[in-house]
């Protein structure tokens, strides 16, 4: 199964129109904090390209575009950046570089799982 197919049968299965939202697996990473946002904004983001099929294979270009930073956003761009790093030490994504351009893609199949992208329950 392709990272689109796998993509496409989660926003199914949550029953998430992905044109119209993104899922962020907020509740996969542990700890708090602002890397962790970025974290689950770039799995999020990879996931919902491949749900709506606007990647050519599987891999996307690392640009403030394809990530949704902003020009004036240089903080976020750094913590951005950082973040792939993280992912990719941790072996969640694989970047390549192809003719300058930096690429991910997202290797681990956990992001496919539903249960990561329910809410919990403050009270139980």
């Amino acid at each position: 199964m392709t990272n689109n197919e796998k993509a496409r049968k989660l926003y199914e299965e949550c029953g998430v129109n992905p044109e119209e939202s993104t899922l962020m697996p907020m509740y996969y990473f542990n700890r708090a904090g602002q890397d962790i946002v970025y974290r689950a904004m770039i799995v999020g983001t990879l996931i919902n390209r491949y749900a709506t099929g606007k990647t050519e294979g599987d891999f996307i270009p690392v640009t403030r575009e394809s990530l949704h930073v902003g020009d004036w956003d240089k903080e976020g761009w750094k913590l951005t950046q950082s973040s792939i790093y993280r992912l990719e030490k941790k072996k969640f994504i694989e970047t390549i570089e192809k003719d300058g351009q930096k690429y991910i893609r997202l290797t681990n199949d956990d992001f496919y799982n539903p249960e990561i992208y329910k809410r919990k329950s403050l009270v139980d």
